[in-house]
């Protein structure tokens, strides 16, 4: 089957279109035009230069999505030694990573 695709943006999602993309490639899906915004726009990019799901995968567990936080004032006033507050104000604990 061929297919087109616009992929979104939103950072976390590049994980989440990682899976998609191998649901997909299991059902033998032929991609003809790739488009994206954000992280969409980079799952395309690998996508239209051939990479696989794996492939791809593997270059989305590479990024450090630590370094892709904004860079206000609220994030270096909230950032502490055991954990920092998100835009939200929740609460998240290193000790995860």
């Amino acid at each position: 089957m061929k297919a087109d695709a616009v992929f979104e943006g939103g950072g976390i999602r590049g994980i989440a279109f990682a899976g998609a993309i191998q649901a997909m490639e299991e059902n033998n899906v032929e991609w003809v035009r790739l488009a994206g915004t954000s992280v969409g726009s980079i799952i395309a990019s690998l996508l239209a230069a051939g990479y696989k799901s794996t492939e791809i995968n593997e270059q989305i567990k590479s990024i450090d999505f630590h370094l892709l936080r904004g860079k206000t004032w609220l994030n270096r006033i909230l950032s502490g030694k055991h954990g920092s507050f998100n835009h939200s104000f929740g609460y998240v604990s290193k000790r995860l990573y």
